[in-house]
This record gives C-alpha cells, sequence and structure tokens, in this order.
C-alpha cells in the first residue's frame, strides 16, 4: 500500500493528481517544512494542520449535548454534518479519497 498526495502538486514540470499514488520509486527530494504557529497531528497524520471549526448554519454542522455539561461528569454529545462527508471516488486513473471529519 503507498501513500496517496492529499493536493493537486507541480513537481520539477511534473504534474501529480490529487488521490494518485505516490509509489515505492519516489523521484524527487523530501524536504521537511517545519509548520510555526498551528498545532498539527491530533488527527494520527502529522501532514494535517489542526484548525477548529465552530458549528454555525454556514458550516452545516449541528452540536447536541445531552445534560449540562461539568467537570468529571460524562455527557452524550450528538454531532451532525450536513451535507455529510462525500464518499472515494475514481476519476480516471486517480483516486479521490473520502472526506473525513475530525472531531477533537
Amino acid at each position: 500500500m503507498y501513500d496517496r498526495r492529499l493536493t493537486d502538486v507541480i513537481i520539477e514540470d511534473n504534474s501529480y493528481s490529487c488521490g494518485s499514488e505516490i509509489g515505492d520509486k519516489v523521484n524527487y527530494w523530501w524536504n521537511q517544512n517545519i509548520v510555526h504557529g498551528f498545532s498539527v497531528g491530533k488527527n494520527g497524520n502529522s501532514r494535517f494542520i489542526d484548525w477548529e471549526v465552530f458549528p454555525s448554519k454556514e458550516l452545516g454542522m449541528e452540536v447536541h449535548v445531552e445534560g449540562e455539561l461539568k467537570v468529571e461528569q460524562t455527557n452524550t454529545l450528538d454531532i451532525t454534518v450536513e451535507p455529510p462527508p462525500r464518499p472515494g471516488y475514481w476519476d480516471g486513473k486517480n483516486y479521490i479519497p473520502e472526506e473525513e471529519v475530525y472531531v477533537l
């Protein structure tokens, strides 16, 4: 199983589509860029920037809390996203992975 590109990329006049496989014969230099001012990787993948998203009518996210939030008390949160994340699909020879929503 190979890694997949998360965005469209152009490297030395070669273009690679989002979702395409990187493969085992990588023909480019990988330079690590440290991100400053944002936390990264809370979803388990350090390639993602953690960004707070607040519920709003524009985003189509609803959060319902069962009971009152209190310290050291278990509560149930029901979170819905509308429209729901799109499933993965093939675009020609490129696979576009399914959208994922993380609640941290």
